[in-house]
């Protein structure tokens, strides 16, 4: 239990202190485009329309999995670009530091109390 409680603390750290890391490619749509959930499965996904940014989980082949929101679905590469739109600004931008609120000393210590449970 205690290897867990540590295996946990050290992942919360890398959390807290690598927001930058985790920064994913923003692209946008050339086009309206018809997703799919699955790889392996004809499940429709999310209609995408055209001008519309979305964040690129990852890439296989030809085809890109992207998330809008909660929305999530694998489309061609062929209907992203990396260009913004004239129109776009930029509406996200990433924290330097973790949030204020983070204190690691009490949740290392709420994650000892609840292991001695």
């Amino acid at each position: 239990m205690r290897m867990c409680l540590y295996t946990i603390s050290v992942l919360l750290v890398t959390v807290a202190l690598a927001p930058a890391a985790w920064a994913q490619e923003a692209a946008w749509l050339t086009q309206d485009a018809e997703t799919v959930r699955f790889l392996d499965d004809d499940t429709a996904g999310p209609a995408l329309d055209e001008g519309e940014k979305v964040t690129v989980l990852f890439r296989e082949g030809d085809l890109v999995r992207v998330r809008k929101g909660e929305r999530y679905g694998w489309v061609a590469s062929s209907v992203l670009t990396d260009a913004a739109p004239e129109a776009a600004a930029p509406t996200e931008a990433i924290p330097a530091t973790a949030p204020a609120e983070f204190d690691l000393q009490k949740l290392q210590e709420l994650l000892q109390r609840t292991g001695d449970m």
